[in-house]
């Protein structure tokens, strides 16, 4: 009986095995990562890899057939071409500080909503050469844009800066669950602090630190877990992912609540710093000689509320929002400081109505080229109207 139970326990084990390592090898030959683009930088968090060339795709598995996407960045560390810092005579610059929006490496470069400003711009003006110079980065809140103004952004020399704002900005600007630059308001003032967290990838246990090196099987059955709240919670229990993993549905929860209906100390704390953060950034930039503006994305969950609500649930059920609440807040205070500003959302739910359900790439937080597309001749329109663009 023993001897029995001893051989069916071997062969499940057998099995196990078996069916692990056929699972690595299917993984090997249909799942393939995309090249690293990101690297650790000690003033801003993280940074694009200066002089990287490789690929993205939407998905690593072979056979879906998704399209690589070339990536390629240039010396100075940015999604875009090469552009001498040294502005050439008779060219107007526009400085584009954004987030994933900017640093996306999901859509064609040229689908970009920059670059599509900057054909726009130029279009039927042989005579004038506009640049709009891209300097997104994925992930990056306002905080790491007003440093990357200080770095690199000024030395473009610029004739305008462009923020692009995006709703988890105000989060991102109080979120210690990433090492980025922080800030915090002592007596109204903005003072600099130290970064809060090492954003790397560091696991307890050695040999979770070996699975995720030489595993693809691991790496994709974690990647996709960790995307569940409670899944996220199971890893980090079993040293299987970064305990700070846990940190991220708190910064989750905290950028949505903006959209409370009800007052909500953390988000006023939060909004209190992000004003903070784009005030210093408009006076440096004037200070530089530029003119400043924003322009405000909308979360695909504005566009289009039914798709907001199940999110919400994960974190505020049984609480109520609004929708619209973070963009009056802000318009306001942009009001108050007169600075020029440039609201995405009526634009994107006016095509939203119209049927177009293909703004935002599905299962993803950024658009299509063809939203793109829209931010970018709004871009082009605003600044013309503000008079940005010059004689």
């Amino acid at each position: 009986m023993r001897g029995r139970r001893l051989r069916a326990a071997g062969l499940v084990l057998f099995g196990v095995v078996l069916a692990l390592l056929g699972g690595e090898l299917l993984a090997r030959w249909q799942f393939e990562l995309p090249d690293t683009m990101i690297e650790p930088d000690a003033a801003l968090g993280w940074r694009h890899v200066p002089n990287r060339a490789g690929w993205y795709s939407e998905s690593a598995w072979r056979f879906e057939g998704k399209p690589r996407i070339p990536v390629r960045i240039n010396s100075q560390g940015l999604l875009e071409r090469e552009y001498p810092l040294r502005k050439a005579d008779g060219a107007r610059r526009v400085l584009v500080l954004a987030d994933s929006f900017g640093g996306d490496f999901g859509v064609p470069f040229d689908a970009l909503f920059p670059k599509v400003a900057e054909a726009r711009a130029n279009a039927g003006r042989p005579e004038r050469r506009y640049e709009v110079i891209n300097a997104g980065v994925s992930g990056f809140g306002t905080a790491q844009e007003l440093v990357m103004f200080r770095a690199l952004g000024r030395r473009y020399e610029p004739d305008v800066v462009v923020l692009a704002f995006y709703m988890n900005d105000v989060g991102d600007n109080g979120d210690g669950y990433r090492r980025r630059p922080r800030f915090s308001l002592r007596e109204g003032r903005l003072v600099s602090e130290a970064p809060a967290l090492d954003s790397s990838d560091i696991e307890s246990l050695p040999a979770t630190r070996l699975l995720n090196a030489h595993s693809r099987l691991f790496r994709l059955v974690r990647e996709k877990l960790i995307r569940w709240p409670a899944a996220r919670g199971l890893l980090a229990r079993l040293h299987l992912a970064n305990p700070r993993v846990l940190q991220a549905d708190a910064a989750y929860r905290g950028w949505l609540a903006i959209f409370l209906t009800e007052d909500d100390r953390t988000a006023e704390d939060q909004w209190r710093l992000t004003e903070a953060l784009i005030r210093q950034l408009r006076d440096e930039v004037r200070a530089a000689g530029a003119r400043f503006a924003v322009m405000i994305f909308p979360m695909e969950g504005q566009v289009y509320p039914e798709r907001f609500t199940p999110f919400w649930r994960q974190y505020y059920a049984g609480r109520d929002y609004d929708l619209d609440r973070p963009n009056r807040a802000l318009a306001r205070f942009l009001a108050r400081e007169e600075i020029p500003a440039l609201d995405l959302l009526p634009a994107l739910r006016a095509r939203a109505a119209q049927g177009e359900a293909d703004l935002y790439r599905p299962g993803d937080i950024h658009w299509t080229p063809k939203g793109h597309a829209i931010a970018g001749e709004a871009l082009v329109e605003f600044l013309a109207r503000q008079g940005l663009l010059g004689p």
